[in-house]
């Protein structure tokens, strides 16, 4: 008797395919992700920002994200692309590791999450 892939591992080898269909909810979300991403880096306004998370988190929700893992992105992009404040600005960096993070404008947005 021959060995046969189950079925749902058969539609995840589908679906990991480079050739598969782009789930259109999820490009979305990436391009609501990549306009926070450029708000952040541009040092954009409290408003522009809370307008990027508001759409950031309504697409997320409907992909049936957790809104504890959307607080954690949205986190990850706070510390990853906002430029840092007060002191740490001037600090030298030592890694990528230890990046200086604005910590009013991450808890303006993980405010914004709640």
């Amino acid at each position: 008797m021959a060995y046969r892939c189950p079925a749902r591992l058969r539609r995840r080898d589908d679906h990991d395919r480079s050739d598969a269909p782009e789930d259109p909810g999820l490009h979305a979300l990436f391009l609501v992700a990549r306009r926070l991403i450029k708000a952040l880096e541009a040092g954009a306004g409290e408003r522009e920002i809370e307008e990027c998370v508001a759409v950031y988190m309504r697409f997320a929700t409907a992909q049936g994200i957790s809104r504890f893992r959307i607080r954690d992105a949205l986190e990850h992009l706070v510390r990853q692309h906002a430029p840092p404040d007060g002191p740490a600005a001037s600090a030298p960096r030592r890694s990528a590791r230890h990046r200086p993070v604005n910590a009013r404008l991450l808890e303006a947005v993980l405010r914004m999450a709640a």
